[in-house]
Parts: C-alpha cells; structure tokens; sequence
C-alpha cells in the first residue's frame, strides 16, 4: 500500500482529498497545526492520522497552498528529493481518469450547488464521488471517492501550490461544466476582473467536444468570457430563460414551480431560501441530466437536499435574540443573503459583518459593501484584522453603523442595540461569536 503524505491536511480541500485517497486504498497520513471542526472530527473518523510535523518515511507528498518557501517543512521536503505534487495535479492523475469529471465553478454558490449535484446524482442511484469545500447536511463527509462514473468537484479559481500558481480548476478537464457567476475576488492573487476572467476561457476550453458548459444568465461578466469561444455544448440558465426555469411561489424562494423543456414538472417546497438557490438548483438539474440521470428522480431530490452548514443557518437563539449565520463575505452574497433573509422574516435584521478576507482587507469592496447592507436594520463591522483604507470615510457617520475591533466589543454593541434578529456574516470562526452571544443572555 502506497504511502501518502498531506502536508497542510487541515484545509477543507486538503481533508478532502486526505478522505478520498483512503477511499482509493493509499496509506494516508497528513501534518497541520491545531485542527478545529468540522475538518478535524472528518478525519479523526475517518481514521486519518494527523501529526505535528510530516511524516518522512512516506511515498510521496502532497503540498497544501497554504504552504510557501522559506516554510520548515517545503524546505526539508526539497532537501529530502522525496517525489512530492500539488493535490489538484495529484486528483487529476489518479482519480479523475476514466470518470465523468462534473466541475462547479464561479464566485458564489459552488459549495452549495455541488452538494446539490453529488446529492441529485445520490439519489438518482449514480454513487458520484465529490469533493466539496464545506460540509454538505446530505452526507456524512465533505468528500469521498464514490463507485459510479460521475466525480462532482468544487472547482476553485484560486491558486494550486507555492510552484503552480495557476487555478486549481484547471488541471481538472471537466465534461460538465457549470459557472454560476464571474465577478472580482481574490485580490491577493488577481489584479484585476479580467485576469479573473481569463482563467475561466482557459476552463472553458479544456471541455471536450461532447462536454457541456452551463453558465447563469445573465451575467454580462460570464458573457464576456463566452465571447472568447465555446467549443462544446453550452446552456444559458436563468430563471425565466434556458430548459430548466422555475416560477415562484413565495418572495423567499421556498417554494416555486419547476418547468422543463417548456412543461410543468411540479411543485417544489424545499428547505433552501432564496432565489439565488433556485437558479443553483436549475443549473444543478441541468448538469444531472447532461450525465444521465433520471429528471423524475432528480426532481424529487430537491426536496430532500439540506442545505450546507453556514449557509443562511438558523443558530439559536441568545435569550430573546434569534441568530442567523452565513459565510457571505463578498458584497454580491451579503446582499442575497440579507435579501432573502428579510423575505423569510418580514423584518429587516441587524447585522454582524467581519471583514476578515484578504480582499476585504485591501479594500476592493468599499464602493459596494455599504449598499449591499442596505436590508439591515444596522451593521456591526467586526474588524478583526487591520484594514488598509478607511472604514470609518466609507460609513461616512451612517445612521446605526458601529466598528468593533474586539470579540466583547461586539457583544457589548448587540446588547446595546434593540433587535430581535441577528444575522452573522462570516468566513472565520462565527462560532466564537455566537458561544459569546449565547453566554451573555442577552434580551432582545
């Protein structure tokens, strides 16, 4: 049995493919700092074996992005001429060969719109593999190597290793593509939308002829990029636009009517909100059929999909105070999230937003971060990390909008506010501020 070392293992990717390499029979072990859940319970049952520092008698290694020159363990690995690769690389030379590779791609929603995928495809009897980067409810792991031909991955324009700064979704030749989006991210790694928009011609065109790429519409961004070429089937999904297109039911999106090919199909009540979630699910039927599955049975497995942890989540409650969590932190996403939210509600809630991501810390969104929270009824903004412009020029004395660099410093503005909703935006530890909420008591 083959040897495999994960150095970074503690990342929702790396764990997966930590999961996926024992599911495909390697001796897997991986080397992180403190690991926290849900990644550290994942591989603890998995039986994976996490160390402090690499274990050194193994095969061959794995390096995580989070991993450059200069670190301890990159400079041994070189020293040691041990065989070592990055793990987007690694996934494409040993698993992907020989399956039907179903790749969600685009700013926002590919965690959930993969879940929904790997759980219609479940359903529908076809054992995919995926690899997701967050925790699915339908599933017991975030990742595992499945028995069927498709493999649906979460595909990720960030980049793959400290030497292969290149997207991970482009070693990966997808014959399904989906893109739900395209706008401006990641700033610490592209300078610009188009430089963004250029990764994604390079996936578009390592679909094979007899692939299908299905994109939203619209989206002038995503057009742009198809302008560039397309070489295989593509499909436009938008609500009202494409073969699968859907009528609502409700402003918050929990229940609307599915229609394809022009037909009725049926009713959907489900436990998603938003209608963002519904053009997700569309475009997820759509790569569904695009492999084969059953649209009867791939229909009814709406119903039944769960969401993702910290996805528009109920929380609990902090005495009076009910608590809502989201991993939003792009302006687009805020504003859907709070959108959806007031629907659902009929009020507006106050909002906690951590500007804890790179971007947000260089500023990138301070033209469009204020309007996106216009729905709340007053923002916190947890600055948990040094900004480099002007938080305090963009509120420019907004009427309730308080900056709070400190966890009590948050707690003791919520208490401070009358409010009876509380909506967390966050891609860190937002359960640290809820466990803080909830010790408090606090009265709405």
């Amino acid at each position: 049995m083959k040897h495999l070392h994960i150095m970074g293992i503690g990342g929702t990717f790396m764990a997966g493919i930590a999961l996926i390499a024992r599911d495909a029979g390697f001796q897997v072990t991986g080397s992180d700092g403190p690991l926290y859940p849900p990644m550290s319970t994942q591989l603890e049952q998995a039986g994976i074996t996490v160390l402090p520092e690499p274990d050194w008698s193994a095969d061959h290694f794995l390096v995580g992005n989070t991993l450059s020159r200069g670190h301890a363990w990159v400079e041994q690995l070189l020293r040691s001429g041990k065989p070592f690769s990055s793990a987007p690389a690694w996934l494409q030379a040993e698993i992907f060969p020989d399956r039907w590779v179903c790749a969600v791609s685009g700013t926002h929603g590919k965690t959930t719109t993969s879940s929904m995928l790997a759980h219609i495809l479940t359903e529908c009897g076809l054992n995919p593999g995926y690899l997701i980067g967050g925790v699915p409810n339908n599933f017991n792991y975030s990742a595992t190597l499945g028995t069927g031909k498709p493999f649906v991955i979460e595909a990720d324009e960030y980049d793959t290793a400290y030497f292969d700064k290149r997207p991970k979704f482009l070693h990966w030749f997808p014959k399904t593509l989906i893109i739900n989006n395209i706008e401006y991210d990641h700033a610490d790694i592209y300078p610009s939308l188009e430089s963004i928009q250029r990764q994604f011609q390079y996936l578009i065109r390592a679909v094979p002829p007899e692939g299908c790429v299905i994109t939203q519409t619209p989206d002038p961004n995503v057009e742009a990029v198809l302008a560039k070429g397309m070489w295989s089937q593509h499909i436009r999904i938008g609500l009202e636009e494409g073969p699968w297109q859907a009528r609502l039911h409700t402003p918050c999106g929990q229940h609307f009517e599915l229609i394809h090919q022009g037909k009725r199909l049926r009713d959907i009540s489900w436990a998603m909100m938003g209608t963002h979630q519904i053009g997700n699910a569309l475009r997820a039927l759509c790569a569904a059929e695009h492999v084969g599955a059953d649209i009867e049975t791939a229909v009814a497995a709406l119903e039944t999909f769960k969401s993702v942890k910290r996805r528009l989540e109920y929380r609990g409650t902090a005495g009076d105070l009910a608590i809502w969590e989201d991993f939003a932190h792009h302006p687009t996403a805020i504003r859907e999230t709070l959108n959806t939210l007031v629907n659902k509600l009929g009020e507006k809630p106050w909002v906690i937003c951590e500007l804890g991501t790179r971007s947000m810390q260089l500023g990138i969104y301070k033209d469009t971060l204020l309007p996106s929270c216009a729905q709340a009824a007053g923002v916190i903004w947890y600055v948990s990390q040094p900004l480099q412009w002007s938080l305090e020029d963009m509120l420019g004395g907004a009427k309730n909008h308080i900056i709070a660099h400190k966890l009590s410093e948050v707690i003791v503005q919520v208490q401070k506010q009358p409010m009876n909703q509380l909506l967390i935006l966050s891609n860190k530890n937002a359960d640290a501020i809820i466990q803080a909420l909830q010790s408090q008591k606090i009265t709405a």
